[in-house]
């Protein structure tokens, strides 16, 4: 199987503000942009990573607020069902077509964790935040691209 996503689906990602509720506060963060709030979550949580992932419109394709809905609350038992800590977030593109899409930061799981929850909920892609606290665009293995690092790609 081979995905195909567009240069401007891949820009939208890597333009996207990533939100997390963690209590009282909020954090946003951004491709390619160091976060040191993340940083503050991760030595409050006992963690080195986390991935920023949405069960919403699997592979780009658009679907109604309660298919969505229904598919994140699968995402969200199944986390619980694994013992996978996570916050509730949501990622706020530029375009306004598109309503925010409601996700989870994974709390403490590998690259490889993050690519397995990219395939099993058909997402084009998911956000990696390793020990260095960089978000990192790291796209569905059967794409064939590689990740994105910062965030002056295109320029």
């Amino acid at each position: 199987m081979s995905i195909n996503i567009p240069a401007a689906t891949i820009e939208a990602y890597r333009t996207t503000r990533y939100d997390v509720h963690d209590g009282d506060s909020n954090i946003s963060f951004r491709i390619g942009e160091i976060n040191y709030a993340i940083a503050d979550l991760y030595q409050r949580r006992n963690v080195q990573s986390s991935a920023f992932i949405t069960a919403w419109n699997p592979f780009g394709e658009f679907l109604s607020a309660d298919e969505n809905e229904k598919a994140n609350n699968v995402l969200r038992k199944f986390l619980v069902n694994e013992g996978v800590a996570f916050i509730e977030g949501e990622g706020v593109g530029t375009d306004t077509t598109w309503p925010p899409e409601k996700s989870l930061l994974v709390l403490g799981i590998s690259e490889i964790q993050a690519t397995i929850l990219c395939r099993q909920f058909q997402q084009n892609a998911v956000v990696f935040i390793g020990p260095d606290f960089n978000p990192v665009l790291m796209f569905h293995p059967d794409a064939g691209i590689p990740a994105i690092h910062c965030a002056e790609v295109f320029s």
